[in-house]
């Protein structure tokens, strides 16, 4: 990484502001989230080229 990437992402995190909530904790598995949630449905793979 250059000098004037670095540069660029330490003045990107600093236009960011303070930080906010902390993310709430990992649901264990088979939970539901409560709403509002975002549930992304992808279609099926295609299948593999051989």
């Amino acid at each position: 990484m250059s000098d004037d990437d670095l540069e660029a992402v330490w003045a990107f995190t600093r236009s960011l502001g303070k930080a906010g909530v902390p993310a709430p904790t990992a649901l264990p598995p088979g939970v539901e989230a409560p709403l509002p949630a975002f549930t992304l449905h992808l279609p099926p793979a295609p299948p593999a080229v051989k």
